[in-house]
């Protein structure tokens, strides 16, 4: 009987060992997919804000300027053409650069 106990406790101390790092991996996945799916709802945040932003502006308007959302701020400035955005949006700053489509007078 004595040879059985050894290998009962190597089988116990294998199975919690698999059973932790199975459960190890779970949490990893999890936060990877939790980090994820934020990463991607603030980015679309932002484009939803650049999109909001770009309906409001307008040339005559300042060259320079900050403005605030309820789910962020946006940074602008007019260079020529191009406006320049900075969003922030839950701690983290997106980038974008938009052209001004041309205005025709009739």
């Amino acid at each position: 009987m004595k040879k059985n106990q050894g290998s009962v406790l190597l089988a116990v101390l294998l199975f919690f060992y698999l059973f932790s790092l199975f459960f190890l991996l779970m949490v990893i996945d999890y936060r990877l997919t939790h980090s994820y799916s934020e990463s991607t709802q603030n980015f679309y945040t932002a484009a939803i804000i650049k999109a909001m932003f770009l309906s409001d502006f307008t040339d005559e308007g300042e060259s320079a300027g900050r403005q605030s959302y309820s789910e962020g701020t946006v940074e602008y400035w007019r260079e020529e053409e191009v406006v320049k955005l900075i969003i922030t949006v839950a701690g983290k700053h997106y980038t974008f650069h938009e052209k001004l489509e041309g205005q025709s007078s009739d």
